[in-house]
């Protein structure tokens, strides 16, 4: 697990909220950390200023406390942000479900060039 908290991502959420000049491209990883709603929504709120992005890239991988509460909040952002033409989600061992996903997946709009989710669950045995 590395060092990255919900604390850490409220601390990011605000300083991308500061941001004063267009942002037109965000792209954002994190694996193997204890993020979880509580730090992803203010994260993506955060983004919600930024109407001018026209690209972003999330990847959440092994984040386990991520659910569909970020799922629709991502949906929403999806949906409002009309410069947003680029999008690449990458979801990986989280607790979002079909249900999460297919909610993100339903914003794919005609002015989408790139819409990718890449989505994947850990085997159990």
């Amino acid at each position: 697990k590395t060092q990255m908290s919900d604390q850490g991502l409220i601390k990011l959420s605000r300083s991308i909220s500061q941001i004063l000049s267009p942002l037109t491209h965000i792209s954002l990883g994190f694996e193997s950390t204890n993020i979880s709603d509580e730090g992803v929504i203010p994260l993506l709120h955060s983004l919600t200023f930024h109407t001018s992005l026209s690209k972003i890239i999330l990847r959440f991988s092994w984040c386990g406390e991520i659910t569909d509460k970020s799922g629709e909040v991502l949906a929403n952002l999806i949906a409002t942000h009309k410069m947003l033409t680029d999008i690449t989600i990458s979801l990986g061992c989280t607790r979002m479900t079909q249900n999460g996903i297919k909610k993100i997946g339903e914003m794919k709009a005609p002015h989408h060039t790139n819409f990718t989710i890449y989505f994947w669950r850990r085997m159990t045995h």
